[in-house]
């Protein structure tokens, strides 16, 4: 897992580790109501379907344990 401090870092990141390192990232943006699930149109369909298992998990974590949310926007 890498954290970053903001989107645009984070992309730099994801695409050069894509790019030059043909590695497989699944993106998923918190601090909302819900997760948010980032792809890219040069995604592939494993990346697709890792983030949205990724978004499912981190839901259904939310939902068993609200403090998960503190802090999410009202």
């Amino acid at each position: 897992m890498l954290l970053v401090p903001d989107l645009e870092s984070g992309n730099m990141v994801a695409k050069q580790l894509t790019f030059m390192a043909y590695a497989d990232a699944a993106g998923l943006v918190l601090g909302a109501r819900c997760p948010i699930i980032l792809t890219s149109r040069a995604d592939s369909d494993y990346a697709r379907i890792v983030s949205s298992a990724l978004a499912v998990l981190f839901a259904e974590a939310s939902r068993l344990d609200p403090s998960l949310l503190k802090g999410a926007a009202e």
